[in-house]
């Protein structure tokens, strides 16, 4: 799979060749996750250079490298977990919260910002959220957790958990949350039972939504 415009460049292949060979030496490593920016690439990646690109067409690529990619990371008593992007605010949210907020004198800003609303939570978010779901059930060694199935509902996703705006940016949650709510949303999300190698897949894949 390669990406516009930069195709795959010398030093990805590298790292991914590194990477496997790293994975193969070293049985005794027993958890692998994955996790990127995943909603930029169905409009960019191509098998071929010439291939035309569309939204649908990159969905389908995606999901054909995780089938093929997945044996090649696996070993046994290893676990490996995709995960999904967090939902992403179509622009800026930061703006509007300081408006909200109070403490600063700014113009009026009529932006919900307590939620994502399905507006902002868009569909090509929520068509990559379903390709990973598709994924869950192909190997009993893969965990595939969603964080939009802990975090929304039909009328949209949280903003704020116990009080706290989660997000720095666009697509980034603030990193100087409370340690207690970190906590708390990483429960939420069920991130514990994700990383505990030694509590087995199922309770992994509980947690996950799965």
């Amino acid at each position: 799979m390669r990406r516009k415009p930069v195709g795959l460049p010398p030093e990805c292949e590298r790292t991914y060749r590194a990477t496997l060979a790293m994975l193969k030496a070293n049985p005794q490593i027993n958890l692998v996750m994955l996790a990127s920016n995943w909603g930029f690439m169905p409009d960019s990646v191509y098998r071929r250079e010439g291939d035309a690109t569309s939204h649908e067409a990159g969905l389908r690529l995606m999901r054909e490298t995780f089938l093929d990619l997945l044996p090649r990371l696996a070993s046994p008593g290893r676990r490996i977990i995709l995960f999904a992007d967090i939902p992403h605010w179509a622009s800026d949210p930061l703006p509007c919260v300081a408006a909200h907020d109070g403490s600063l004198l700014r113009a009026p800003c009529r932006r919900e910002v307590d939620r994502l609303t399905p507006a902002e939570f868009g569909q090509d978010q929520r068509d990559v959220d379903a390709m990973f779901r598709s994924l869950r059930g192909v190997r009993d060694d893969v965990v595939v957790a969603v964080p939009a199935d802990k975090m929304c509902d039909q009328s949209g996703c949280m903003a704020r958990f116990d009080g706290q705006f989660l997000y720095f940016d666009r697509d980034h949650f603030r990193r100087n949350i409370p340690l207690a709510t970190r906590e708390r949303f990483a429960d939420l999300l069920g991130l514990p039972a994700l990383i505990d190698v030694g509590g087995g897949g199922a309770k992994a894949a509980a947690q996950a939504g799965e």
